[in-house]
């Protein structure tokens, strides 16, 4: 079969329904056969017209099963109770969120508190150990100055007392050169008689230095 056509082919449509239909066929011919011989026995198969095939019995039809009816009351309290359940639900989640940020804003006041409470302890800290020092320094400033009047005091002495001892030296230095009464007399001389009955003694005059003071401190 090369082709099957039937019922209007034209230009446009219409919208009847085709009475016939027509099919082009392409024999073959094998060995002994020819083409009159082979179309007459097909326009004899044709017109025999077998009967047709039976038509399959319907299938049975399986009734779809009864679905309950349900009452408009029961259906208007399964939606308030769906619609309570849903607002339950909203308004746990939303205490518990409430509560949750509760929570943490009381934590981070509590952190705040103990993070200003350290720092003004460490600031009183620090400012005691100010005093402490600002107090040993000016006691030290007081002691240093007490210890420089002291030495000051003593150098004075001491400049004075080294005056009065130079004085006082330069003074004996003075009257040992003018000689001094103390004589030593030699061991083992005897006096020599001179001219006129004058007894002349061979003597060695020796100054003593005075003693010495000591140095005040």
């Amino acid at each position: 079969i090369e082709g099957i056509y039937g019922g209007y082919t034209g230009v446009g449509g219409k919208t009847v329904l085709p009475h016939q239909a027509s099919a082009k066929l392409d024999l073959r011919l094998v060995p002994g056969q020819t083409a009159a011989e082979t179309i007459a026995q097909l326009e004899t198969q044709l017109a025999a017209k077998p009967a047709p095939a039976p038509a399959p019995a319907p299938a049975p039809v399986v009734a779809a099963p009864v679905q309950p009816v349900v009452a408009d009351d029961t259906l208007q309290r399964t939606l308030i109770l769906a619609q309570k359940f849903i607002d339950e639900t909203k308004a746990d989640a939303e205490a518990e969120a409430s509560r949750l940020v509760a929570d943490a804003e009381a934590q981070a006041r509590k952190v705040q508190a103990d993070s200003e409470l350290r720092l003004r302890e460490e600031i009183a800290r620090l400012e005691s150990n100010r005093s402490h020092l600002s107090h040993e320094v000016e006691t030290m400033a007081r002691q240093i100055e007490t210890e420089r009047e002291r030495i000051r005091t003593a150098l004075a002495e001491m400049i004075i007392w080294v005056d009065g001892n130079l004085q006082t030296q330069g003074g004996a230095d003075a009257r040992s050169s003018q000689g001094s009464p103390v004589t030593n007399i030699l061991d083992g001389q005897k006096p020599a008689v001179g001219a006129g009955g004058v007894t002349e003694i061979d003597a060695t005059v020796s100054a003593q230095p005075e003693a010495s003071g000591s140095l005040p401190l």
